[in-house]
């Protein structure tokens, strides 16, 4: 096997280095930005609004946790 000349051996590695960096670009792009259905369903959203409701729980008139009194009057604890 013959040895390449120092210049060539620089050129082939560089084309070879670009290569695989356009080729691992172009795989990453092709799965990263694959395309997508989006899924635009009408009835499936009218039938989830229809059955979705908010309501909120009664709350006792006292409440104890740990023996001691929760102080149902402050609003950041009676909402928790």
């Amino acid at each position: 096997m013959t040895k390449l000349p120092a210049p060539l051996r620089y050129v082939l590695r560089t084309a070879l280095w670009t290569l695989l960096l356009l080729g691992g670009s172009l795989a990453l792009h092709l799965f990263t930005y694959s395309t997508f259905v989006v899924n635009n369903d009408l009835d499936h959203q009218r039938e989830f609004n229809d059955g979705y409701k908010v309501f909120s729980l009664t709350l006792p008139n006292e409440l104890t946790f740990c023996g001691e009194q929760v102080p149902l009057d402050r609003l950041d604890v009676r909402e928790r």
